[in-house]
Formats: C-alpha cells, sequence, structure tokens
C-alpha cells in the first residue's frame, strides 16, 4: 500500500523511507464512496486525500438549492479539507462533494498527522523551486494546491 501511495502527487513528495518509518501509514484511514454519493466534510477535523476516482465539487445557490455551479473537479492525489491549499473551496458548507466516478477511495487522516506531511514534503530541492516560483505575478493567481502540482509533477 505504501509503494502505491508513493506513485500519487502530494504523498510522492514525502520519501518512502519516512512515509513508513515515521509511522505515517498507521494514521491513514481509507474510505470508500460510491457514484452520485455525497461527500461532506469530517467534522473531526480531519483531512481527506483522493487516492482514485473522481469528485466534483458543486456549489449549491441558496436561493435554489438544486442549481448548482462545479467548482472544481478533485482528482487523485487532491487534497481536501485545508483551506490555504484550495482557497478554502472544499471547506465552504454551501460546497458539496459529489462522486463523480463509478467508486472513489479517499484517505482520512487527522490535520496535525496532515500538518506534520505537509512539512516533511517541503524538506526538497523542489521546494526552494517553489519559493521562487510563487512570487510570479501569473503563478501567485493559482491554488497553491496547483502550484505544487506543476512544480513537482511537470518533470516526470
Amino acid at each position: 500500500m505504501a509503494k502505491f501511495l508513493h506513485t500519487l502527487p502530494f504523498l510522492k513528495r514525502v520519501s518512502l523511507r519516512k512515509l513508513v518509518g515515521k509511522g505515517y501509514m498507521q494514521h491513514l484511514q481509507r474510505e470508500t464512496y460510491k457514484n452520485k454519493e455525497i461527500l461532506l466534510m469530517p467534522e473531526d477535523d480531519s483531512v481527506y486525500i483522493l487516492i482514485n476516482g473522481k469528485i466534483i465539487l458543486r456549489e449549491h445557490n441558496t436561493a435554489n438549492p438544486l442549481q448548482t455551479t462545479v467548482k472544481q473537479v478533485v482528482k487523485p492525489g487532491c487534497i481536501l479539507g485545508v483551506p490555504y491549499l484550495d482557497h478554502g473551496i472544499s471547506c465552504c458548507p454551501f460546497v458539496w462533494g459529489v462522486i463523480g466516478s463509478v467508486k472513489a477511495q479517499l484517505l482520512k487522516i487527522k490535520r496535525s498527522v496532515f500538518e506534520e506531511l505537509w512539512t516533511d514534503s517541503h524538506k526538497n530541492r523542489k521546494e526552494v523551486m517553489h519559493r521562487m516560483f510563487k512570487e510570479h505575478v501569473f503563478f501567485n493567481s493559482l491554488c497553491v494546491q496547483t502550484q505544487y502540482a506543476i512544480v513537482y509533477e511537470s518533470g516526470r
């Protein structure tokens, strides 16, 4: 399981040795959802990482709840429940996640453990590149998660 998780965009930034050796794996709880199920953000201060499938984040109009706007299509490796990574979209009370594939699997992780993982993911040479990247006017307008995807995933 650890080797598979290490192929995902966010988790590949943390060395496999740290992922297993620091005990992060024991804090990951896998949850599976079926097509068209609604995903609400957990109330227990957890974070979700999508490991397969697709989730469509839809914002519901308060005057007409049946009228929705697609805010984001979440792909494997994306992180939900961390406002500073997606401009708060996934934490907005009017935005609901709807499973947009046959099934979707997510990892649920405590926020404190996620923050440790996030810190560990920044301890490499590409982080220096990302800091310079953030200062560019165009790239600074992108959400942080997209910036990291460009910096870390474009060099495959």
